[in-house]
């Protein structure tokens, strides 16, 4: 048993996941990401949903992109741990200054104050970006994009409303049985219960 286990692993050590070694995962292609400035960066939208039956959202155009704090680099052995490369979280990008002046505790003021101001001048959006610099506006993201990369607007707006149907219409079923566990809704048609019922899923966007 164990030894047969032992030898289906991969040369590299890891867990043969075929073979029934390890907690599952979820595996996904890593693609080369789009960049704005060189850095990852994602959309945050928000979705408001009225109703389960049928199913009614609205999609909100006023939304954020969260910006990673360090250039891109493909991942490799030496940069894959540095988070501020790899993640866009808010949470993590938004103490990238402090971080990094932490590690400049032990130099002369002089060169703190260097260091802080060059800071400053990398922030070419300083009037619209949040948290220090890793958060944006939508809005101004995406006239920028249309401006300096050839982004169709219209087209992009069509494919978001493409995902936000696709990912409200497989959740819909879980969205009703919750939704009515914990209230009863108003809108649902008589002998409507969970997600099944006569409520089917039209979605308005």
């Amino acid at each position: 048993g164990g030894l047969a286990a032992a030898a289906a692993r991969r040369k590299d050590g890891l867990p043969d996941f075929k073979a029934g070694e390890g907690r599952q995962v979820v595996v996904q292609l890593y693609l080369e990401p789009f960049l704005l400035d060189g850095h990852k960066f994602d959309l945050r939208l928000y979705v408001l949903v009225t109703g389960v039956h049928p199913l009614r959202c609205f999609l909100c155009r006023v939304g954020m992109v969260r910006k990673a704090m360090v250039p891109y680099q493909r991942p490799s052995p030496d940069n894959i741990k540095e988070l501020h490369m790899h993640l866009t979280n808010t949470s993590l990008n938004s103490h990238f200054q402090e971080e990094e002046d932490g590690d400049d505790d032990d130099d002369d003021d002089d060169d703190a104050d260097s260091d802080e101001e060059g800071g400053d001048d990398d922030d070419d959006d300083g009037s619209e970006d949040e948290g220090g610099g890793c958060k944006m506006m939508l809005a101004t993201v995406i006239e920028r994009l249309a401006a300096e990369r050839g982004v169709d607007v219209n087209a992009l707006w069509t494919e978001v409303k493409r995902i936000v149907s696709l990912t409200m219409s497989a959740i819909h079923p879980d969205l009703a049985i919750a939704y009515t566990s914990c209230f009863h809704s108003p809108d649902a048609p008589a002998g409507a219960s969970g997600g099944g019922g006569g409520g089917g899923r039209r979605l308005d966007l």
